[in-house]
């Protein structure tokens, strides 16, 4: 009985061992465990492997840019071929190009008389770029390059480097032919702009897809801006800096692998695949930059938003890929972008009436002189509680201006004896808007 009783309790001491032998393992595997998560959040995200074999890939070549893991370098394969927008073969478009040409491209100087560095990003001082777009999933980057262009030549030719310039590229996505996954025509665009023109922004916010035209907010044929021409640009190095320095101009190229991870510096190609076309914006050039003496660049403007590049930019060697030789393209625009006089004669009158259930209602009439100059295609209102220009908010609808000299404010309800300021400014049909008019208040009708 004994033995039974010694047997029966062997296993015991053996489940025991068992479970002290298996917590062991099952700390040990924690520990190791635990250790290896610290050590993966310390380092971090695994980095893509293509951007040391791409830094050195330029050291071997001698290329001075700098490669880096970008957001468009982690888009997957779909959503990079997105970015893109014209065809891989970047076919000259020749047949649909306008015949008149109203100011010819001038007499070509020699390179003795061009300046070492020109850029419009910074032009005795000044800016004249308008803002860094980002085209996103649609492959719209030939809109959003002649739009680019076509905004700084506007500013350029009225010497006006603040002037407000933001058109609606959805509205030519939208209008002309093309698709986000095909791309659209330099020459298609360009000659919608001529015929048709542009609205600005508000009247059709950017939105990446392909919308009905008949989304462009109402009235947008009156407050289109029209270019008065465009032109073809030839390919010598000469040529396309003279033409720079008469406005920044379209251009096209062929993107490679290594232009998503590109961060910085002078870029050449030297590593990847060919993956598609892309346009964008020469303003400027620069024939010994500091931080790669000895290569002659172009000064781009791309439009994949201010967070790629160099602050949306970037430079690359001259004709690298292709870039200045094809769908060179330069905006002409001769309107005057003066601001209107600002209205005057405004008042703004109370009127009280009852309501439903006896609730006291008002209304504020404003009304102000004829237009001040046949130009003017509408005007703002605006409304501040204190009488202080700072405060001015405007009441009407973004890009849908009042058109006539009247205008009816209804306050909230139940609200009958607060005084507000109110003041109106003038809108060109090219967006362009006055100072404030006189500030007045709401008063009762003598």
């Amino acid at each position: 009985m004994k033995l039974c009783q010694q047997q029966s309790n062997c296993p015991q001491p053996r489940l025991i061992f068992n479970n002290w032998l298996w917590a062991t393992i099952l700390i040990g595997v924690s520990t190791l465990s635990i250790g290896f998560f610290v050590l993966s959040c310390q380092d971090g995200p695994v980095k893509d492997p293509n951007v040391d074999l791409i830094n050195q890939a330029i050291t071997a070549a001698g290329a001075r840019w700098i490669a880096d893991e970008t957001w468009v370098s982690r888009l997957d394969e779909q959503e990079r071929q997105a970015m893109f927008g014209t065809n891989e073969n970047m076919d000259l478009e020749q047949d649909n190009v306008l015949e008149a040409v109203p100011v010819p491209p001038p007499a070509l100087l020699n390179q003795a008389d061009l300046p070492e560095r020109f850029d419009w990003q910074n032009y005795q001082g000044q800016n004249y770029m308008s803002g860094v777009r980002n085209q996103a999933g649609c492959g719209s980057c030939v809109v959003f390059a002649i739009i680019g262009a076509m905004e700084s030549s506007i500013r350029v030719s009225n010497q006006d480097p603040d002037a407000p310039i933001n058109f609606a590229e959805q509205h030519i996505v939208s209008c002309v032919e093309g698709s986000c996954n095909s791309g659209w025509s330099f020459t298609q665009v360009l000659n919608y702009l001529v015929s048709d023109g542009i609205p600005s922004e508000d009247c059709f916010n950017y939105q990446a897809t392909e919308l009905p035209c008949s989304q462009t907010c109402s009235g947008w044929r009156d407050q289109v801006v029209k270019l008065d021409a465009y032109y073809q640009v030839g390919n010598g190095l000469n040529e396309i800096k003279q033409e720079i320095m008469r406005t920044p101009l379209t251009t096209s190229f062929l993107v490679y692998e290594d232009f998503m991870y590109y961060d910085g510096g002078v870029y050449e190609n030297v590593f990847g695949d060919l993956l598609a076309g892309h346009a964008v914006v020469i303003v400027g050039w620069d024939e010994n930059p500091a931080d790669a003496p000895g290569k002659g660049c172009f000064i781009c403007r791309n439009s994949w938003g201010p967070n790629w590049g160099e602050q949306g930019y970037f430079r690359i060697a001259y004709f690298d890929c292709g870039l200045g030789l094809q769908n060179n393209f330069s905006c002409i625009y001769e309107g005057d972008l003066t601001p209107p006089p600002p209205p005057t004669g405004l008042k703004a009158s109370n009127y009280y009436s009852q309501g439903i259930a006896g609730a006291s209602l008002r209304r504020i009439d404003l009304s102000w002189n004829e237009k001040p100059a046949n130009e003017v295609y509408g005007f703002h209102v605006y409304r501040a509680t204190v009488n202080d220009p700072s405060h001015l908010g405007r009441i009407t609808e973004s890009g849908y201006p009042v058109k006539t000299n009247h205008f009816e404010y209804y306050p909230p309800l139940g609200d009958t004896d607060q005084i507000m300021y109110f003041a109106v400014t003038s809108i060109l049909a090219s967006g362009r808007e006055s100072a404030f008019s006189e500030i007045v208040p709401n008063m009762d009708p003598a």
